[in-house]
């Protein structure tokens, strides 16, 4: 007899709300405040000053599935054994970041889930006195496996598990037993792992969870390990929840620096950074394709090496490098291997560590690697201008394109076929239709031309022509205009539109919502500390958990 029952404990449409404003230090100094009020109390720039209130205010959002990311580090975390995640959907996303909030779970996902946690606990209970720490000859079956699901789902679910939980767990785990004392506890993993306390990150917040709330030790908890290890809490942060530890900005900051400083911050700090740009659709099957000889140069070892490479680079700048905004984005360094290194060419400058420094001032920071670059466009055209612009645009600049009406149509000029690509975009500026929308995003495109499909540096268009790299960034407060390449990538990494840009981009990453106008002293403390100097992300991080942002929910 197998048992194989599939028992989705699940919640098919899941909408409550959650959290949002900001507060902190400018340089890691700040939300020591004792967590009984808003953010409107210390010494504040009065242009922040003028958005917070003594009482905390945040916006509405709804509990979030995790990531495909986060869930396979949840599950090696818990068992020691990596999903096999091929089969499941795209997460949906928050601007640029997996958050899987705007769609609920479909049946194809919770197949998914159901065939995946038969899978993993099967392999987990191969050896299932090694999976419970218990052995069941010196003490009974029943007593190890009671001590195991108490223990189990309290990592699992991220809280003390509840007394009707421990309940229906310990009936199927008898269930079960009538088969073995392994089929028992298989079947409790199965169950765990199809939970909505362990597939959600549940926050209810204290009280009757109406109106602005804080959230609970263990919400928040939950909410500062997944942002900061895009993991589960580890045993320390368990026991500062346990010990109310969390409940002050003082508490919460001492933890956040713990973590920030763990090898499993790195893991977060890269997702955010390889998701602003769209590094994931590097690992889509088909989904980037090239043409030509850049399609016999893009093989499996050429997207690995350009997926690895970024890792690499966000690891240096946050541990090794100053961890600002600047640097992310203008550091004259990349981490080529295997087939990278005839991409970048002959300008490297090895420098230890796997470092090599671009000697010619071509490469600048995480927008100028190969793999970006490669990334945008996904498939073979001659507008890859516009797909850069647009990158640019919608995730340094946080502004969105609206697509063209069906029907705007771009006629032509009659001399086209003589016209390089760059001549034949520049002639959208000449369109009163074309216009508004391309004049936002061409001329940022120009400025990275110079990288061919694959990243590859180019001095000529496919027709011959010179390329042009230089361009303008309209649409702005303020206008700037770059000679080439080089010039705007320099632009980018000081604009102090990219670091309010910057601000918006973590709150999406952390709180998995966008920020509306109740998070208006959140928005302008984040980018206080962003605009201070060159852009410490850390402080800025540090700064957005322990605001109310994090503590706090809009209950309904």
């Amino acid at each position: 007899m197998q048992f194989q029952p599939r028992y989705i404990l699940w919640v098919s449409a899941l909408a409550a709300a959650c959290s949002g404003s900001v507060s902190g230090p400018g340089s890691g100094n700040g939300g020591q405040d004792d967590g009984e009020g808003g953010e409107g109390g210390g010494s504040l720039p009065p242009e922040v000053a003028e958005a917070c209130s003594d009482q905390p205010n945040v916006g509405p959002s709804k509990w979030r599935r995790l990531s495909t990311t986060q869930y396979k580090n949840a599950v090696t975390d818990l068992l020691g054994v990596a999903p096999d995640t091929k089969g499941f959907l795209f997460d949906s996303t928050t601007g640029p970041f997996a958050t899987n909030t705007t769609l609920n779970p479909q049946d194809v996902d919770i197949a998914q889930y159901a065939s995946a946690a038969e899978a993993l606990a099967a392999k987990a209970t191969a050896d299932v006195n090694k999976l419970i720490d218990c052995d069941p000859r010196t003490q009974t079956e029943d007593a190890c496996a009671n001590r195991f699901i108490d223990n189990f789902a309290t990592r699992a679910f991220r809280r003390p598990i509840e007394s009707t939980e421990q309940s229906r767990l310990r009936e199927l785990y008898k269930l079960g037993k009538a088969q073995s004392f392994t089929d028992g506890i298989r079947l409790v993993l199965q169950a765990i792992l199809q939970s909505p306390s362990f597939l959600y990150l549940v926050e209810r917040g204290q009280g009757d969870g109406k109106g602005i709330v804080p959230l609970t030790d263990y919400e928040v908890a939950a909410r500062l390990s997944f942002t900061l290890t895009a993991t589960l809490p580890d045993s320390q942060l368990l026991a500062a929840a346990k010990d109310k530890k969390l409940s002050t900005a003082q508490g919460l900051r001492s933890e956040a620096m713990r973590l920030m400083n763990s090898p499993r911050f790195n893991e977060a700090s890269i997702t955010f950074a390889t998701e602003l740009l769209g590094l994931p659709s590097l690992t889509r099957s088909g989904f980037v394709t090239k043409s030509g000889g850049d399609a016999a140069t893009f093989d499996d070892s050429m997207r690995q090496a350009m997926l690895d490479e970024p890792r690499k680079f966000v690891d240096y700048v946050m541990n090794k490098g100053s961890g600002t905004v600047e640097e992310l984005f203008s550091a004259p360094y990349v981490f080529p291997a295997g087939p990278l290194t005839k991409i970048y060419g002959p300008s490297l400058s090895p420098d230890g560590d796997g470092r090599a420094v671009i000697s010619d001032g071509s490469r600048l920071g995480l927008l100028s690697l190969a793999g970006v670059q490669a990334s945008h466009p996904h498939v073979p055209t001659i507008y890859g201008a516009v797909v850069r612009g647009n990158l640019v645009r919608r995730e340094l600049l946080c502004m969105t394109i609206p697509p063209p009406n069906v029907a705007v149509k771009f006629e032509a000029p009659p001399n086209a076929s003589q016209m390089s690509p760059q001549q034949l975009l520049r002639a959208h500026q000449d369109n009163d239709t074309c216009r508004p929308c391309h004049e936002l995003m061409d001329p940022i495109g120009f400025g990275l031309e110079r990288y061919d499909g694959v990243g590859r540096l180019k001095e000529k268009n496919g027709d011959g022509s010179q390329v042009d790299s230089s361009g303008e960034i309209l649409g702005l407060e303020n206008e700037y205009k770059f000679s080439d390449t080089q010039e705007l990538l320099k632009t980018l990494a000081t604009m102090p539109e990219v670091r309010r840009c910057m601000a918006t981009q973590l709150v999406r990453f952390s709180l998995a919502r966008e920020p509306d106008d109740a998070d208006a002293c959140a928005a302008r403390k984040l980018q206080s500390v962003l605009a201070d100097g060159k852009g410490n992300l850390r402080d800025a991080i540090l700064t957005l958990v322990t605001s109310d942002a994090f503590r706090y929910r809009k209950g309904e």
